[in-house]
């Protein structure tokens, strides 16, 4: 059995289509669920000519919470979000000047360091516009959470 569920041109395709169909004005109008459908038919067409119980193998569990299945989609989700900011501030540090590994605020000064700051949160921004996190399993999003102020005032 293959160990790749889906190629990353594969799965990021799907996720343009699903962003561009269900991606509106910053919120999404569509559920995790309706996703996790999305990405095991890019699975079964990614590995055409599995067998059906191989092929069960390698897509995602539609699990009535969404546990296990789908945390695992948002997981490698983020890793490879994560992958592309790493990889634009790896670049625009190095046509920068500035080595893998070497602290951007030691090495440039005044406007250059301006100039690669502005690059890096430019390049944030359009990470973000153009994959953002994944919706809700269930389409009812988080529980509301404390501010920082509402728990110091717990204690």
């Amino acid at each position: 059995m293959p160990k790749t569920r889906i190629g990353q041109k594969e799965y990021l395709e799907c996720f343009k289509s699903f962003r561009d169909a269900n991606y509106i004005e910053g919120q999404w109008q569509a559920t995790g669920r309706e996703f996790l459908g999305e990405v095991n038919d890019a699975i079964g067409k990614y590995h055409k000519g599995l067998s059906a119980k191989d092929l069960k193998g390698l897509t995602f569990v539609d699990k009535a919470d969404g546990s296990g299945s789908y945390e695992s989609l948002k997981s490698k989700h983020n890793q490879l979000r994560s992958k592309i900011r790493k990889d634009l501030r790896s670049q625009n540090h190095r046509s920068h000047g500035v080595a893998a590994g070497e602290d951007l605020t030691t090495k440039l000064h005044g406007p250059a360091l301006a100039d690669a700051v502005a690059i890096d949160d430019a390049n944030d921004i359009m990470l973000k516009q153009k994959m953002p996190g994944l919706p809700p399993f269930d389409g009812t999003g988080r529980a509301a959470t404390l501010s920082g102020q509402e728990l110091l005032d717990l204690l």
